[in-house]
């Protein structure tokens, strides 16, 4: 346990750095509630999106945020407990010389441009995803997983479709 800090029945105490930790009996507990947070639900979300003033469409619980003229929305869906954030890329190429050079670029992405993001193979097609606990979202966490999605897009999206074609 960190020094300077007691856990008692689900209540923290804490003494000042001032106090002496070797003597028990000179120690000043005072308890101190943790903080508890409420839930976090799919109107939290929405609401994040507006605050990042984010254009985005509610389809059936799905919100697609539109990201720019030619470029597939990005689809985010609450699903407790997690929020999955996902866009489909293009499908996979069907000859084995023009996958290997897109799969090899795909992993070099996620290991040096992606932080909060990954791609990813589903039924054929390339994703773009990433998952989000609820419980503890803030916007800055979405923020962060949207701006990476969004460099993804700008920037990636065009090479990824010129090795699967070339």
């Amino acid at each position: 346990m960190a020094e300077g800090k007691e856990e008692k029945f689900g209540m923290r105490t804490m003494r000042s750095a001032a106090q002496s930790s070797d003597s028990p009996s000179t120690m000043n507990l005072r308890p101190c509630r943790l903080a508890a947070t409420m839930p976090r639900t799919s109107e939290d979300v929405e609401n994040f999106l507006l605050e990042l003033d984010r254009r985005f469409e509610n389809d059936k619980g799905t919100y697609l945020v539109s990201v720019g003229e030619e470029k597939p929305p990005i689809a985010i869906r609450v699903v407790p407990p997690i929020v999955a954030v996902r866009v489909a890329i293009g499908p996979v190429p069907a000859d084995a010389d023009h996958q290997l050079k897109l799969f090899r670029r795909l992993l070099e992405y996620n290991a040096t441009d992606l932080m909060h993001a990954a791609y990813g193979i589903d039924n054929e097609t390339i994703v773009l995803s990433s998952a989000l606990p609820l419980d503890n979202l803030d916007l800055n966490e979405l923020d962060a997983t949207l701006s990476d999605v969004d460099l993804a897009l700008t920037r990636h999206v065009p090479r990824l479709h010129e090795l699967a074609t070339e």
